[in-house]
């Protein structure tokens, strides 16, 4: 099963990444093919998540927090005529839209010299597949949408499936308690994604109200660190609130010297303060983080990962048993880039020196 998948233009690469991290971590196989930074095509194959492909995609895409619109391809040319002349030829098609009230909608991926404008493209269309199907064209309220994507090498159709609404990810609880500097639904859900998160331990060492926490979790035990005893208090109501306080313990540690055993964590997701509205206690920016990363890379198990934001301006030090899978930037506002790393523990690295 193939889809077409536009993604967000703020962020392509996170997009990417994304997707290739959900897909790796439900489906058995699975293929994605490459046209522009915002076009994707993937195909499932084997199992997913052990239940229907159909399915399994429709969650899919209500997960991806980049992800704008999913698509049924019908292949990709080089040319609008030729890829109209082999969709009227194409069996399938013709059945789904034909009887029909559509829509045609193009959109250029970049600007593109030469070619005519998108409302000329979606009347060229629309009118070739009036000429041989039975159908008709209706921009309010159509039955199927004809999506038209052009790039500096390629022109893809496809057949709207799933438009997503981009306040569409929401926290999972209403919670009565929030940190100023908290996460959005939107953020915390990429970084669920990204770091896909296992049924087994995993650890926030900078929890605040547990908030990301609470949206990063899937099943098993948790962690919930903080320095700061009056946000732990805090933590704790959201958790009884969101009904995971048997789930999550919650304790009283500093993020440089965390109370962990050695290998006993699989995964750290967390957002360590920036030194603005979170306070860092007297500590340098730096300092912290390469504190922090160093002592808790010493908690994961081999093959374990940490997730975390970091300000850009701040740089710190790579553990020498690290591998970086993903780092990626984000604009929050002003001056401010952070960058969400995900690295993992690999921990033969320190038998080969």
């Amino acid at each position: 099963m193939k889809y077409l998948a536009l993604l967000s233009g703020d962020y392509p690469e996170l997009g990417y990444i994304e997707l290739s991290s959900l897909l790796s971590n439900y489906c058995t196989k699975y293929s994605i093919e490459i046209y522009s930074n915002k076009i994707i095509r993937f195909q499932v194959e084997g199992e997913c998540r052990n239940c229907d492909k159909l399915v399994f995609v429709k969650e899919l895409a209500e997960e991806l927090v980049f992800l704008k619109k999913a698509n049924k391809p019908y292949n990709v040319w080089q040319n609008l005529s030729e890829a109209i002349s082999i969709i009227l030829e194409n069996p399938s098609l013709n059945d789904l839209l034909r009887n029909n009230r559509i829509s045609i909608k193009a959109l250029k991926l970049l600007p593109l010299r030469g070619y005519p404008s998108s409302p000329s493209i979606e009347k060229y269309v629309g009118s070739k597949l009036m000429e041989k199907l039975n159908l008709s064209i209706d921009l309010r309220n159509p039955d199927k949408i004809v999506k038209v994507y052009l790039g500096k090498n390629f022109i893809a159709i496809g057949i709207l499936k799933k438009i997503l609404k981009k306040s569409r990810i929401k926290s999972k609880v209403a919670l009565p308690y929030k940190h100023p500097a908290a996460l959005t639904p939107e953020v915390m859900q990429l970084m669920r994604n990204i770091s896909q998160a296992p049924s087994k331990v995993i650890a926030d060492p900078f929890c605040g109200s547990a908030t990301l926490l609470l949206n990063v979790k899937s099943r098993g035990y948790s962690l919930c660190l903080d320095v700061d005893r009056k946000m732990l208090k805090k933590a704790l109501i959201n958790l009884k609130v969101a009904q995971q306080h048997t789930y999550i313990d919650v304790i009283v540690a500093d993020a440089t010297l965390p109370p962990l055993r050695e290998a006993s964590i699989n995964l750290i997701v967390t957002d360590p303060p920036y030194g603005r509205i979170s306070p860092t206690r007297g500590a340098s920016i730096k300092d912290l983080y390469n504190q922090f990363i160093l002592s808790h890379f010493k908690v994961l198990k081999e093959g374990g990962k940490i997730s975390f934001f970091s300000p850009k301006k701040v740089k710190w030090t790579k553990p020498f048993n690290a591998e970086i899978l993903h780092q990626c930037e984000m604009y929050v506002h002003g001056d401010l880039i952070r960058i969400l790393t995900v690295m993992v523990n690999n921990r033969w690295w320190k038998y080969t020196f």
